[in-house]
């Protein structure tokens, strides 16, 4: 329990002194067997918790040796760290502050940064203002633990011996093998009854499940029929009475003569159409357009892309539009802006002589973080940059209607050679 205890109060340090330096990541070690073990971590690129520190060679090795606090400005040009996995990590700058106890280091806290020379004498200073309170917590969670392996070593009598109880056990007497024989067919039976019961039930299951599905069907395809005079009609009464047959030939030509001798113009859906599957009764008519076949038959009803969906007779006829977050000026946008990270110039960028502004499209929830990025202009290789440096940014949340509120806005990112 102390050692929990102990870990979540190195937690909360170590993300007081992320957010102190500025930094991407931070992290706490403390001695154990022997060796460094990484015991808390905050941010992206803070390395993982159980992993040993390297206290032989290395920027680390220094930190112990010199109980003094150790910087690395660019882990590209020093050979103390490991460049590959630094910019792996998207890491340029570092700075190590040793936790001592007298003259013997128990500890380190790190800090790690994307931009070169990040930290200074200032975040140095307050890292090690942190270092006494690790030391502090690291002793109460020992002084707990000494204090609970006496009061469980006080409780032990080692001079004391439970009696154990002595039971005489007599065998019982074997039962006939008429008497096994009936038990095991008794359980054979009562599972075979079980099996039969649960082969019932799924058989009965599926032939209701296909009983609704067949009575579904034959629901949709009555409601798709046409309730026309000539669709009621049998076939075989048309051949029956082909007088009958000629005079209904007849009308439709009659009737068909006056579509295909006017255009059709766009028609509304009435409101009071009996099958119209809506609960909201402001919804607005889909318009019928008419295609290119003159006939008016083969009408597409074409309604708005929304949320809200109306269906007729199987068919959409309205969708009501989607809410859209608040669109706020760039202007606005860098005035909200509370927390800025650079971006870092791309390395064949800058040997290629890539230069230029980036526009970025910016989502940013209701609790001030960016949620989505999006280029909308500029070079590939520059945007991947800005991206990754604008997630990092915070705004100060927008007010809406007394509530915060997620907005969008426009950034702009200029690269250009020193």
């Amino acid at each position: 329990s102390s050692d929990l205890a102990l870990d979540l109060v190195l937690n909360e340090i170590v993300e007081q002194a992320r957010l102190t330096t500025s930094a991407s990541g931070a992290a706490i070690a403390l001695e154990r067997n022997g060796e460094m073990v990484w015991r808390a971590s905050s941010g992206e690129s803070a390395p993982e918790l159980g992993i040993s520190v390297d206290t032989i060679s290395g920027l680390a090795a220094d930190c112990v040796s010199t109980q003094r606090a150790q910087y690395c400005d660019n882990a590209d040009l020093d050979v103390r760290v490991d460049a590959g996995a630094c910019r792996l990590l998207g890491v340029r700058s570092i700075v190590l502050v040793p936790v001592s106890e007298g003259e013997r280091v128990i500890g380190l806290l790190e800090a790690l940064s994307p931009r070169a020379a990040a930290f200074s004498a200032r975040e140095v200073q307050s890292l090690q203002i942190l270092t006494r309170r690790i030391i502090e917590n690291v002793k109460q969670a020992e002084q707990v633990r000494a204090e609970s392996f006496d009061q469980l070593e006080g409780q032990i009598e080692p001079d004391h011996q439970a009696e154990l109880p002595v039971v005489n056990f007599k065998p019982e007497p074997d039962k006939p093998h008429w008497f096994k024989r009936d038990l095991l067919t008794g359980v054979l039976t009562g599972v075979v009854i079980l099996l039969a019961g649960l082969l019932g039930w799924m058989v009965g299951r599926a032939g209701w499940d296909m009983a609704v599905r067949s009575s579904d069907a034959q629901l949709t395809a009555s409601s798709m029929q046409p309730s026309t005079e000539e669709s009621a009609d049998p076939p075989a009464r048309e051949i029956a009475n082909p007088q009958k047959r000629e005079k209904k030939k007849a009308e439709k030509a009659a009737v068909a003569e006056p579509i295909n001798s006017a255009p059709i113009e766009p028609t509304t859906l009435e409101s009071s159409a009996p099958e119209t599957n809506t609960s909201n009764a402001s919804a607005k008519p889909a318009v019928v357009k008419p295609d290119s076949n003159p006939s008016g038959k083969n009408a597409v009803v074409e309604p708005p892309i929304g949320g809200l969906v109306v269906y007729e007779k199987g068919k959409v006829v309205y969708r009501s539009p989607l809410s859209k977050p608040n669109q706020v000026s760039a202007d606005v946008g860098d005035n909200a802006l509370v927390h800025r990270v650079e971006p870092e110039y791309p390395e064949q960028a800058r040997q290629s002589g890539i230069e230029g502004a980036v526009v970025l499209k910016v989502l940013v929830g209701a609790d001030g973080a960016v949620e989505n990025v999006h280029t909308v202009s500029g070079n590939a290789q520059l945007a991947s940059a800005a991206e990754y440096a604008v997630r990092q940014w915070r705004f100060r949340p927008l007010v809406a209607n007394g509530h915060p509120a997620e907005f969008e806005t426009h950034v702009t990112v200029n690269f250009a050679h020193p």
